[in-house]
């Protein structure tokens, strides 16, 4: 069955790649204003592919299993969303639950002489109420602020995801620190590099990997979004797939569709339109990136972002 968010749900996730993709100088108000009227038009302003949102059982479940976590390793969590082909928007019938997060530990332990990882890791489990398996993994606000600097895929990604488990004010100032530190060639020739390891592989002139598909064409996209609007791209395939005219926009969809009821290994005949799109994406020309030498005036900008968020995101003892 084919679900669509409605106008709410779309109007949040807007919210959220807004607060990652404009600029400081962003009208937000008058485009805020534009988006409410399409709503109160009673049309949405790009149409949608097929979404299938987690329900708020599961999603509470998830929560609990977050706080809980929390109280294991004393910290708290700023960020904490879904990743992986739930997050863009094409998951399969028996995808996992891919739970990411971004935390912060009391000023205490980052003034203490015992070391302390920058990562927390769940090892991968078969949940019940989930019906799948999850694992947890989140990275420590230092380790973040140090990778903004390197135009990460990974931490990009977490901040837009469209599917939110936990989210503090202190992730409104990550995203907007993130969002100044990438470098936009940078970001595309890791989107590009990504988009050829995809489908080096896949060389059926005939078939593809469904799966494949879709992965390829998230990151063939996210190059083209890079390329015409000159921002970071978001990372879900629904908000990605406005750049296709309509009638490749309905063949995605179908894809997108089939995907939710097939194996992960199914195949499908090639569209050869998605190649071109693929293959275009591949050719795209940049400048070669610069090695990322952060300055002294960004890491002292990071330096007073961490020491502002570490007191606001977390609320235990010093």
């Amino acid at each position: 069955m084919q679900i669509e968010l409605n106008p709410e749900t779309q109007y949040q996730q807007w919210l959220c790649w807004v607060s990652f993709h404009s600029t400081p100088t962003y009208n937000l108000g008058s485009t805020l204003h534009q988006y409410q009227k399409s709503i109160n038009s009673s049309f949405l302003p790009t149409p949608m592919l097929p979404t299938f949102p987690i329900d708020d059982a599961k999603k509470r479940h998830i929560q609990q299993q977050l706080q809980q976590l929390e109280q294991t390793h004393a910290m708290q969590i700023i960020l904490a969303i879904e990743s992986g082909s739930r997050a863009w928007g094409f998951p399969s019938p028996d995808s996992d639950y891919d739970v990411r997060f971004v935390y912060v530990r009391s000023p205490a332990q980052y003034l203490s002489i015992q070391p302390y990882r920058d990562v927390i890791e769940t090892p991968i489990v078969e949940d019940a109420v989930l019906a799948s398996k999850m694992d947890m993994n989140g990275w420590d606000l230092r380790k973040a602020l140090n990778i903004a600097f390197t135009a990460n895929l990974t931490l990009i990604e977490w901040l837009c995801s469209p599917i939110h488990y936990i989210q503090r004010d202190a992730a409104t100032p990550l995203r907007d620190f993130v969002r100044q530190m990438t470098h936009l060639p940078t970001l595309a020739h890791r989107y590009q590099n990504w988009l050829f390891n995809v489908t080096k592989t896949s060389t059926d002139p005939a078939q593809v990997k469904l799966k494949s598909y879709c992965y390829g064409l998230r990151l063939a996209l996210a190059v083209r979004w890079i390329a015409q609007r000159q921002t970071a791209p978001p990372m879900d395939l629904p908000s990605l797939a406005v750049l296709l005219d309509e009638t490749l926009h309905d063949r995605l969809a179908e894809l997108v569709q089939l995907k939710f009821t097939q194996a992960e290994q199914a195949t499908v005949p090639r569209v050869p339109e998605f190649d071109d799109l693929i293959a275009a994406s591949l050719a795209e020309s940049w400048p070669k990136p610069a090695p990322i030498a952060p300055t002294q005036t960004d890491y002292k900008q990071a330096d007073r972002l961490f020491q502002t968020l570490m007191p606001i995101g977390y609320a235990g003892e010093s």
